[in-house]
């Protein structure tokens, strides 16, 4: 797991207070909501140094952990 998705759980989990699958749905189980969301992205562009576009910013990009460490790798090695 990159530093950035290690740094995207604890926020999520609230610094380890709460157990999160890489799989589980992050807004179905109240872990990620819309702001959780742009925090988020400010992370990864903060983190990466990089720029996205906002167009990839989709709910399916951060339904898991899994979706967004699978985001990530794609957009971070292109």
């Amino acid at each position: 797991m990159n530093d950035i998705i290690k740094k995207i759980v604890l926020f999520l989990s609230k610094d380890g207070e709460y157990s999160i699958s890489k799989e589980e749905n992050l807004f179905e189980n109240g872990f990620l909501d819309s702001m959780g969301v742009l925090e988020i992205i400010s992370l990864i562009e903060e983190m990466s140094g990089k720029d996205f576009n906002p167009e990839l910013f989709i709910m399916e990009n951060f339904q898991t952990i899994n979706a967004i460490e699978e985001f990530l790798n794609k957009e971070l090695h292109d």
